[in-house]
């Protein structure tokens, strides 16, 4: 019987594996280094303490909580949930106490360390402000708290970024899996591509006849 070879190979799915493959590994390390960098700028203090934080341009800022960071070469792991802490924001040029409120939508990060948004507010000059927070009952762990602006934005690009790399990924490694499917087939129900029938060979002894 004739053996036929179907085009392409089957080795075009492991093709479009190592495609999907690659672009799940682009988007894994392009989110690392792209949040790395949008949250390499904040100002990371731990609390409770009372700082001074030079904040250079107006507009909303935003306070994250650091559940694992790093400052000053020293790591800090807390409890997820932060809990009982007061903060306040204070201008040391007018004295004016800005007002802190809750971010208007949920803000995290993971890539190194980790937090998410607790609290913003608004700046309407450039300087030098007070940051101060403490626990109301006098006592608790300390936790790292980090001053920023734009890192939400920073953050929605990154991902979007980094789900368009993924997404190219499966996109053109599925469409390599799906045309070596629908070519497989076709090859198949044409008869295939010939290739040379393989050598038979004749016994070289006749059967013994036991007569």
């Amino acid at each position: 019987m004739e053996q036929t070879k179907i085009k392409p190979s089957r080795w075009y799915y492991l093709f479009s594996l190592v495609i999907i493959g690659v672009g799940v590994a682009c988007f894994a390390v392009f989110m690392v280094f792209s949040i790395g960098g949008a949250t390499k700028s904040l100002q990371r203090v731990v609390m409770p303490g009372d700082w001074n934080i030079t904040l250079q341009q107006p507009g909303k800022h935003t306070i994250f909580y650091e559940y694992r960071s790093v400052v000053n070469g020293r790591s800090y792991v807390t409890d997820q949930k932060l809990q009982g802490l007061r903060g306040v924001v204070v201008s040391r040029e007018t004295g004016k106490e800005l007002t802190l409120a809750p971010p208007p939508a949920n803000i995290s990060y993971e890539s190194g360390v980790a937090g998410y948004a607790v609290m913003e507010f608004n700046v309407d000059r450039p300087g030098v402000y007070r940051f101060a927070a403490w626990y109301p009952q006098g006592s608790g762990q300390q936790v790292v708290l980090a001053v920023g602006q734009g890192v939400g934005g920073t953050l929605t690009a990154s991902i979007l970024g980094g789900v368009a790399i993924m997404l190219a990924g499966f996109v053109f490694g599925g469409g390599m899996a799906v045309m070596t499917f629908i070519k497989r087939r076709r090859a198949k129900r044409a008869g295939g591509v010939v290739e040379e029938p393989r050598k038979r060979y004749e016994p070289m002894l006749d059967p013994i006849n036991p007569d």
